[in-house]
């Protein structure tokens, strides 16, 4: 079965979050509502944007992606460990996805290699009687490819 870069980049972007200690697995493409307390801690990857930001030929066309995500670190904790909590979580997570050259480049599926570009402290304090929130921390890649070609990277 073929699968489209922008879909074996977020595949190998989930894989190396499920590999955080903290998060054991607990990567989800849902809303933080649709969650209960015992799948906390986790990672939701939302906003997910592939957009074609340059393309030159006529058929096949050769195209540049911008793939852009975010990757929501939440977890809910008493008020007194909730920082600390949340502090190393956001770490791990940096360092899964942005911390070496092999997870910069998802082992060798990027040249360019993932970026990191903003992230946002959110916090929910009256949600289940514990503060909920955490990170929503913004990820970008570029990838080339051929319009005939969906699942192949062309190396730059």
């Amino acid at each position: 079965m073929s699968q489209h870069v922008a879909d074996r980049i977020l595949a190998a972007i989930e894989s190396r979050l499920a590999l955080v200690p903290a998060l054991s697995g607990r990567v989800y493409a849902q809303p933080l509502s649709a969650l209960d307390e015992a799948r906390l801690p986790a990672a939701i990857i939302d906003d997910v944007e592939d957009e074609v930001v340059g393309e030159t030929g006529f058929f096949p066309v050769e195209e540049q992606h911008a793939l852009r995500l975010t990757v929501f670190v939440c977890q809910m904790a008493s008020a007194a460990s909730f920082r600390p909590a949340l502090a190393s979580l956001h770490h791990d997570v940096e360092q899964a996805l942005v911390g070496s050259i092999d997870a910069r480049t998802l082992s060798g599926l990027l040249t360019v290699g993932l970026k990191r570009v903003a992230a946002t402290y959110v916090v929910d304090a009256d949600a289940l009687q514990k503060p909920v929130g955490g990170w929503r921390i913004s990820f970008t890649c570029t990838y080339f490819l051929r319009s005939d070609q969906p699942g192949l990277v062309e190396k730059e």
